[in-house]
């Protein structure tokens, strides 16, 4: 059995035979519990809103005789794949986690590794549910839901043309994704910025050149705008490689619009970093308390550390539910590092996932991940604090002695003498204390 909601509505039987519902509102109930999975919907919610028109009564009417016609296409057999349950107030799906493409997709894009996020790329083969339209109540429930698995897939695309050493099982995957994208809305930058990678990647710069210019022509068009900085950059990228900044790390949250950049900050002398807000990727608001106090944990054990600079709570808190590029966060803060993540629910288990980014290059220093049980919320978030603080101070301290070596003799300050001794004491030769000595003397 098979149910796929991506690009329309299909189900096919154990058997390969296409299973077809009595009427659009019975397959959009069909649908709606598919969406809902094992939480299942309220009787009242759904009759009122399919059945809008309709008086009480005659919606839950409907509502019954919808779910009759639905119970017919999958008898509830002993060994039945998908099977319609429920109660006095509540009706939900019962099947297993691989007969939605949705569920599969839902998790494979969670995934880090290309060979998940390449299935999930196959998995989006258009818009949620394309095809099926209804006006009112339906419409504002499906809308959402809608634009979400588009940011999801868009977020996916770029996602996959930002992997390291990818192999032509996941370009593949990435490529036919980003087309689909870009042929339902031309306008679409991610998608535009993936196919400008994957023709950079394989050498023809001139199909690179002629997507931006596509990219572009189509904005101007339908929107009257330029491409978006980071598109502008990676085709400044490609035309002087020496001379552009190294790309960013793709940015792993929702694809909202950015406010506009707030005048650049001067950073800090010593090391400066940001705790940005983490994102909650479980789709339940309530682990929203869960998420921040992790971050709030892991800036106050932060802020213990004396050679560190921490950027303020609220300050690192105005780019919640933002889609933000770091590069941009480290020039409007005025921090050389920023420390991003997020954390999934399944089930009775939670995971945080953190990565350490140099703001400046947008180069990933670190990542990592958590697991625990979320009856242990608050042990968790002291435990993610201390692990994370004890992994990333000393690659902060490894960052800031590159940093410091790179840095021209007239341009050193205290600091950079210190690290620059530093680095030549960690050798633990008669050499480097001799070298060391000098360096602590300027500081």
């Amino acid at each position: 059995m098979h149910i796929r909601l991506l690009g329309g509505i299909e189900v096919v039987s154990a058997g390969g035979q296409p299973l077809h519902f009595a009427t659009r509102k019975t397959s959009l109930l069909f649908a709606a519990l598919v969406l809902a999975g094992p939480k299942g919907l309220r009787r009242e919610r759904v009759a009122a809103m399919l059945w809008a028109g309709s008086g009480e009564q005659q919606a839950r009417n409907s509502l019954r005789q919808a779910l009759v016609d639905i119970r017919r296409l999958f008898p509830s057999t002993g060994d039945a794949a998908i099977r319609v349950e429920g109660n006095a107030d509540t009706i939900w799906l019962a099947a297993d986690a691989d007969e939605a493409d949705i569920w599969v997709f839902d998790r494979a894009w969670q995934a880090e590794d290309g060979t998940n996020l390449a299935a999930a790329a196959d998995l989006y083969r258009g818009d949620l549910l394309d095809g099926l339209s209804f006006a009112g109540e339906v419409d504002e429930w499906l809308a959402p839901l809608r634009a979400n698995y588009t940011r999801k897939a868009l977020d996916l695309a770029e996602r996959l043309s930002l992997l390291p050493g990818w192999d032509a099982r996941e370009e593949q995957a990435c490529e036919a994704l980003a087309e689909r994208l870009v042929a339902l809305d031309p306008c679409a930058e991610q998608a535009h910025r993936a196919l400008i990678r994957i023709f950079h990647h394989r050498g023809k710069t001139n199909d690179a050149f002629r997507q931006f210019l596509a990219c572009r022509e189509a904005l101007k068009r339908e929107l009257g705008v330029e491409p978006e900085e980071a598109t502008r950059a990676l085709v400044e990228r490609i035309e002087a490689p020496d001379k552009a900044p190294k790309e960013p790390v793709a940015d792993s949250g929702t694809s909202e619009e950015v406010k506009a950049p707030r005048p650049a900050v001067s950073v800090p002398e010593k090391p400066s970093i940001a705790v940005l807000p983490f994102q909650n990727m479980s789709g339940d608001v309530e682990q929203d308390y869960f998420t921040d106090g992790v971050v709030e944990e892991i800036t106050t054990a932060l802020s213990h550390v004396s050679w560190l600079f921490v950027i303020a709570r609220n300050s690192a808190f105005a780019y919640k539910g933002r889609a933000v590029d770091v590069t941009r966060v480290g020039r409007e803060l005025g921090v050389r590092y920023v420390l991003e993540g997020s954390v999934r629910k399944a089930g009775s288990r939670l995971r945080v996932a953190g990565q350490l980014v140099e703001a400046a290059a947008g180069t990933s220093l670190w990542a990592d991940r958590f697991e625990g049980d979320v009856s242990e919320v608050f042990e968790l978030q002291d435990l993610v604090a201390s692990r994370v603080i004890g992994a990333i101070s000393p690659r902060l301290e490894q960052a800031e002695m590159a940093r410091a070596k790179r840095k021209p003799t007239e341009s050193l300050d205290a600091y950079d003498h210190y690290l620059r001794g530093m680095t030549s004491l960690y050798r633990w030769t008669r050499e480097g204390l001799d070298e060391a000595l000098p360096q602590f003397y300027k500081a």
